[in-house]
């Protein structure tokens, strides 16, 4: 039972992700793991036009109702923002959503953090656990160098990857997710010994991470990086 209720909602995540999101995070860290972050998530019109279908199944009377309320900035980024304000260390700056020419949306937030381990928070509400990933932040002082790390935890609940059936769905959401991208940029204070970043320009390192190629390797994130004190 257990198994389908994962399956259930992984492909309700690949119907609202393949189609509705591009993620960027430009993140600044400062010498002391005090820092800010410009975030940007991009949501498709597929994302809208899904989530209308799946509220009126059955009942359609109601559907313009629902997309305009859907499409109301505040109740938009409503529980974004709570979680953001909620999070003792974190200062929210700003936070708002514009509705696109082509029916898009966009949601745009910056904060400042007193240490980079409130990277690591759930920036979704409990309705949309899109960024809910368990994550860990550190930036470990070792002397004559900082380690910086940004890693997606194992979660022991998840499912057995080697299940035919379970294999054989996330290989066939994979190919959903082609061409979606989640864009991580930090940009430190000390220059960079070494890292595994996508590229490197001075001390700002960008990861890009392929969605499908993510699913379907079963890899968690795991960015790094050595700097020089």
């Amino acid at each position: 039972m257990k198994k389908l209720a994962i399956i259930a909602i992984l492909l309700f995540l690949s119907l609202n992700l393949t189609s509705c999101i591009n993620i960027t995070r430009n993140i600044k860290v400062n010498k002391d793991g005090s820092g800010s972050e410009n975030m940007m998530l991009e949501f498709d019109k597929t994302f809208f036009d899904i989530m209308v279908s799946f509220a009126t199944m059955g009942d359609s009377t109601n559907a313009n109702a629902i997309r305009d309320s859907l499409y109301d900035d505040e109740d938009f980024i409503s529980g974004i923002k709570e979680k953001l304000i909620g999070v003792p260390g974190l200062t929210l700056e700003n936070i708002y959503s514009v509705t696109n020419a082509d029916s898009s949306k966009t949601i745009f937030a910056s904060y400042a953090f007193d240490n980079v381990d409130k990277l690591g928070i759930s920036i979704s509400d409990d309705s949309d656990q899109l960024l809910s990933e368990k994550i860990e932040v550190k930036y470990t002082d070792r002397g004559d160098d900082i380690l910086f790390t940004y890693t997606e935890l194992e979660d022991p609940e998840d499912v057995n990857g080697q299940d035919s059936t379970y294999t054989a769905i996330i290989d066939g959401i994979a190919e959903l997710f082609k061409g979606k991208q989640a864009v991580y940029s930090f940009e430190f204070d000390y220059d960079v010994i070494s890292s595994n970043a996508t590229t490197q320009d001075g001390r700002k390192l960008t990861w890009i991470v392929p969605l499908d190629e993510k699913m379907r390797n079963r890899e968690k994130l795991h960015l790094e990086a050595i700097l020089q004190k």
